[in-house]
């Protein structure tokens, strides 16, 4: 478990000096953007096949929501896996630690 802790806060370090750039430069403006044309889309002026795009376009930017989300988390809940790889390794190094096996790939 100390293992686990060191190798947390070294990837928590290696984090920390790009977090504010990535954060201002990178993802605050990807999430302004996004709510910003959620809440500017005119629902109830919509034709059907608009609403339809936009449901589309809603549930991608819902799932990139998500994924900076974990890109974000991981580090600073101390978790050493998500901190320098994927989210999906992440879980699938986990799930191995915890006596999962499974040969098809975690797929998010």
């Amino acid at each position: 478990m100390e293992a686990a802790g060191a190798e947390g806060e070294k990837a928590l370090q290696s984090q920390i000096t790009t977090f504010a750039d990535k954060w201002d430069n990178e993802w605050l403006p990807e999430v302004k953007s996004a709510l910003t044309a959620l809440a500017e889309f005119d629902l109830e002026g919509a034709s059907d096949d608009d609403l339809f795009t936009h449901m589309g376009d809603a549930v991608e930017k819902y799932a990139r929501m998500w994924n900076i989300h974990f890109q974000i988390a991981p580090p600073f809940l101390g978790c050493p896996v998500c901190s320098s790889i994927s989210i999906q390794s992440c879980l699938s190094q986990r799930m191995s630690l915890k006596g999962f096996h499974s040969s098809e790939p975690i797929t998010i």
